[in-house]
């Protein structure tokens, strides 16, 4: 019953006067946590559909449009619900910033997630590179005015892309720009524009 006492008390001293702060704010910066959330899901479906594309209408037109609308919001503000305001800003700035500079990474990590058992039937039913043993296909990638960008879903029995350098290929047959582990034998290999690697499966 003492735990009961202790949690009324400090629900009674602390929640309920939190909860009457916050209350009256919420009504006042709707607008603003709607434009953020709004921006970011967005620039979220716009990065999962088309990487290309998507990363330019991003750049140039959700993030303006955003930003714009968020400074309007918080001009418009007073006290405390400017502070939040200003907080939102920061955030989606830090969000912005972040998807701007690991967008490859969030992007592949997110459709690994969604379809690695579709991904991994499709390329083990691939036949086994004879130089290396490894297995790949292509899986994704992005480009125009035949500038293309082809990313590499590989197959690594022996994990040996765990140790890939430009001065170490481990199997595979140029320099590439990115090397990303998925998880034990699975990696995501991206090849410099225009460049590609010949004998690999095409599924994206």
């Amino acid at each position: 019953m003492r735990v009961f006492a202790v949690a009324e008390t400090w629900i009674v001293k602390w929640i309920v006067p939190l909860v009457r702060w916050i209350a009256p704010l919420v009504a006042r910066w709707r607008a603003s946590v709607i434009v953020t959330t709004v921006a970011i899901l967005s620039a979220f479906v716009l990065l999962l559909t088309s990487p290309s594309l998507g990363d330019i209408a991003n750049f140039f037109l959700i993030v303006p449009m955003a930003s714009v609308s968020l400074i309007g919001l918080l001009i418009c503000q007073r006290g405390k619900t400017k502070l939040v305001c200003v907080m939102l800003l920061c955030f989606y700035a830090l969000f912005t910033w972040q998807m701007q500079e690991n967008w490859m990474e969030i992007r592949t990590d997110l459709r690994w997630a969604a379809g690695s058992r579709y991904w991994k039937a499709r390329v083990l039913e691939q036949p086994s590179r004879p130089d290396s043993g490894m297995k790949c296909g292509i899986w994704d990638g992005w480009g125009m005015f035949a500038m293309d960008t082809d990313v590499y879903l590989v197959y690594s029995p022996d994990d040996r892309l765990r140790n890939y350098a430009p001065s170490n290929l481990s199997g595979l047959p140029i320099p590439v720009s990115r090397v990303q582990r998925l998880e034990k034998q699975w990696y995501s290999v991206t090849f410099y524009t225009s460049e590609g690697w010949d004998g690999c499966a095409y599924f994206q």
